[in-house]
């Protein structure tokens, strides 16, 4: 049995991020809940979800958010991602996918699910779509266009509704008078 102690999940991230090289990469929502865990082996575990989202993440700007929604906390990286079979073949200890650029040993998320199993927690995983980012450019678009073309509509409400159903409603999209668009990640 583990010695745990009731926690704000999010101070004892910010606690255990502060000395590492990474941590400005790492974006941690302050409606994280107070969970009963071993500090220091939830800590663990979680980390080795922020250094695999930084590691494996093909992205120019590499960011983790996590956050809780609803009863889950979420460690989101903007990277390529991983569906919930991958992460499951994944999570078994030495495996690596064939082709794997980066070097590790393969016992990196079996050690992190078995921690937080141990805790009495379930890990899965979800790829998400990468249209948001699509999303965005294509309203940069809209933008300089409609400053060629003054009376010209920015914003469609159809085009804004399908993208938003794409993007499973990721995020809030705001709309504000003069047609910018602003996005809240809250």
């Amino acid at each position: 049995s583990l010695d745990k102690t009731k926690c704000n999940i999010g101070d004892i991230l910010n606690n255990y991020l502060k000395s590492t090289s990474y941590k400005s990469q790492v974006k941690i929502s302050n409606n994280l809940p107070n969970l009963y865990v071993n500090e220091s082996l939830f800590c663990t575990a979680i980390d080795n979800l922020i250094r695999n989202g930084l590691k494996y993440n093909d992205s120019d700007s590499k960011v983790i958010k996590i956050y809780r929604q609803g009863i889950y906390i979420c460690v989101e990286d903007n990277g390529r991602g991983m569906t919930n079979s991958e992460f499951q073949e994944l999570s078994q200890a030495y495996v690596r996918k064939v082709d794997q650029k980066e070097q590790g040993s393969g016992l990196g998320l079996n050690i992190c699910t078995s921690i937080l199993e141990e805790h009495g927690y379930t890990v899965t995983a979800q790829r998400l779509t990468k249209g948001m980012v699509d999303f965005f450019k294509e309203l940069d678009e809209m933008e300089k266009r409609v400053s060629v073309n003054t009376k010209m509509n920015v914003f469609n409400r159809e085009l804004l509704e399908q993208k938003a159903a794409e993007n499973n409603y990721r995020g809030k999209l705001k709309i504000r008078r003069g047609g910018r668009a602003l996005r809240s990640d809250e």
